[in-house]
Formats: structure tokens, C-alpha cells, sequence
């Protein structure tokens, strides 16, 4: 089954569980009962906005990630736009290398405007990677997030975004102008949210 493919392909311990109420509360129990330390879930929207399951996981105790898929399995080229150094930024290039493998690549990139330092940048990016072995490079670019990213997308197979920590709830994944610009990006999408760490 499934479990099996998991744990033999990434070599992470994988359970599945059947079970019947409301999928978010079930998802969050199970997770908690079982010490699980991550949720990922496909993105999902109803009516233009986050579906309810998706704020209910967004808000929980457990890390989750928020996956975009275009169909694709192989995740060797990853790209991981940081704004400022921390525990998401830790983890989004923790997740991202674990995917990678030891034959992929992560671009950890960072984007400032004309007025921004490269230099302070550079040792941004330098501080979150240094504790990193895996083949990790960083990037700085003058340019606007979003259109970084779209212009860039088609080299990777998976952009790693982290959500925001200091908005609610409601906004905390993505922007939906931003989310919706980046659905026509050509590879797969995540957003990593830090649950109560991040709060």
C-alpha cells in the first residue's frame, strides 16, 4: 500500500488510518495520538478561499505542509525562496534537502529591493544553509518575489514557500493574489507552515 511505498521510497516511518467525523479534527487527533511531527495535505479551496480543512490543519499544534501538485513525484531540483532567517526557514531547507536527495539540488534564494543590501543578504542565506551538507546554493536576485518565481519555476520541480507566521489565520498560507499568479508556475508548489512554533 501506500505506507509501504512511503517508507521504502523516503524512509520515514508512514501509517494509514481510516477514520470517520470531521477530517481536519481527526487529522490533528490522530496526528497528536500517534506523536506525529508532520501534516501534509493537498491544497485545496472552496469558494475562492482556503477550505475549511485546510485553516483547521493551518491552525493546529503540528507542522503542516500545503502541497500544490502538478503530478509529479520526483522532487530532485527545489527551489526555497526565504524572506529573513528562523525556524521556517530552517525547516522549508530541512524538508527541501530531505526530498532533493543526495543526487538533487536546493536553491535557497532570497529577493531584495533597489534599495536592499546583497551583502546582508548573502549572509542571510549563508547563516540558514551553513548546517546543511547536501548540496544546498544560495541566490539573492533584485526582483519582486512572485515574479522571481515565475520566471525561475520552470528550472525546479518544487517551490518550497513558507507561510506567515504574523498574519491570521485566514491569510497565514499564501495571499490568494499571490497563490493564484503562481498556479500557472510549471512545477509543484508547497507552503510549510511551523504550527505553534510559528505562533
Amino acid at each position: 500500500g501506500i505506507a509501504e511505498r512511503l517508507r521504502a521510497d523516503y524512509g520515514v516511518p508512514c501509517e494509514v488510518i481510516v477514520a470517520s467525523g470531521d477530517p481536519a479534527a481527526t487529522v490533528l487527533d490522530t496526528a497528536e495520538r500517534a506523536n506525529c511531527d508532520l501534516v501534509i495535505t493537498p491544497y485545496e479551496t472552496e469558494d475562492g478561499a482556503l477550505s475549511p480543512y485546510i485553516r483547521t490543519v493551518l491552525s493546529g499544534p503540528v507542522d503542516a505542509i500545503v502541497h500544490r501538485s502538478t503530478g509529479t513525484t520526483d522532487w530532485r531540483r527545489v527551489m526555497v525562496p526565504i524572506a529573513r532567517p528562523g525556524d521556517t526557514a530552517h525547516a522549508m531547507v530541512d524538508f527541501a534537502s530531505r526530498l532533493a536527495g543526495d543526487d538533487g539540488r536546493v536553491s535557497v534564494c532570497t529577493c531584495i529591493d533597489a534599495d536592499g543590501s546583497r551583502r546582508a543578504a548573502e549572509h542571510r542565506l549563508s547563516n540558514v544553509v551553513e548546517t546543511f551538507d547536501g548540496p544546498v546554493e544560495t541566490r539573492v536576485a533584485r526582483a519582486e518575489i512572485t515574479t522571481y518565481i515565475e520566471e525561475n519555476a520552470g528550472a525546479y520541480d518544487l517551490v518550497m514557500l513558507g507561510s506567515s507566521g504574523e498574519r491570521s489565520t485566514a491569510s497565514r498560507l499564501i495571499s490568494p493574489p499571490t497563490f493564484k499568479r503562481l498556479k500557472e508556475v510549471d512545477c509543484d508548489v508547497a507552503v510549510v507552515d511551523r504550527g505553534d512554533v510559528g505562533r
